[in-house]
């Protein structure tokens, strides 16, 4: 969920989304990349891209990526990750 400062929780890690809508849930899509050690992060409002941030794997401490796709929903924030 949105907070009032435009920022979603995931694990302890805040994430700006200065374009979503306060306190609604918006999902979050996750490209991770082992390469480079870094995951895209994605924001969706319904059907709508709101902006994109990259972001250590580490610093979002989600268990080992899977193949396929995997459903999470941690603090009420809906979010995929994509391989």
């Amino acid at each position: 969920m949105v907070n009032s400062y435009r920022k979603v929780s995931i694990n302890n890690l805040e994430l700006k989304v200065p374009s979503a809508p306060l306190h609604e849930r918006i999902q979050l899509r996750i490209v991770p990349d082992e390469e480079s050690g870094l995951s895209e992060v994605r924001f969706w409002h319904e059907d709508k891209l709101l902006g994109s941030q990259k972001v250590k794997n580490s610093d979002l401490n989600l268990v080992q990526f899977c193949l396929g796709i995997t459903y999470f929903n941690c603090n009420q924030v809906k979010f995929f990750s994509l391989i």
